[in-house]
């Protein structure tokens, strides 16, 4: 039985990417990083021209990533030796790759913070717009004066009655 075998009897529940050898394991972990870098990019690049709807296409593919990625980060994080012995061009291109991942990923955030915002507002005028325009009339000043309010001039009752008796 080899070393490895010993510290990892069962690779796929460690080895979310079923790699074989630490390089490949580096390799596997670099190509992920950029491919979820780029699909969260090119989603990014969707949001700010508005196109928001094709987000839908890449959803599969994108929780697909999400997930793997995931995995790998719980199962480096639970077992830090699986990288022990990485040389320290690949501990760079690691740390880069992950930079560069945070970078995007703060910038896919920030853009759906500003559409959420906007959408938000947008919701909250046209809520405004139609609780002014079926506001009951409060004050009657006739059909050809300003604040008067034909939507709901024939659904309420005045605020006072008059008593002709004296």
């Amino acid at each position: 039985m080899s070393l490895a075998e010993t510290l990892l009897p069962d690779s796929s529940a460690v080895d979310p990417l079923g790699t074989t050898s630490l390089n490949a394991r580096v390799d596997a972990i670099l190509s992920l990083t950029r491919q979820i870098t780029k699909l969260v990019s090119r989603e990014t690049a969707l949001l700010k021209t508005r196109r928001a709807a094709a987000l839908r296409e890449t959803e599969a593919e994108k929780t697909r990533l999400s997930n793997l990625y995931a995995r790998e980060m719980r199962a480096i994080e639970a077992r830090p030796e699986l990288l022990a012995g990485i040389t320290p061009r690949q501990k760079e291109a690691l740390r880069q790759a992950s930079e560069t991942f945070r970078g995007c990923i703060v910038t896919h955030v920030r853009a759906i913070a500003r559409i959420r915002a906007v959408s938000e507002g947008l919701v909250v005028a046209i809520g405004e717009e139609l609780n002014r325009r079926l506001k009951p009339v409060t004050s009657y000043k006739g059909p050809d004066k300003a604040g008067y309010n034909r939507a709901g001039a024939g659904a309420h009752s005045p605020a006072f009655g008059f008593d002709r008796s004296i």
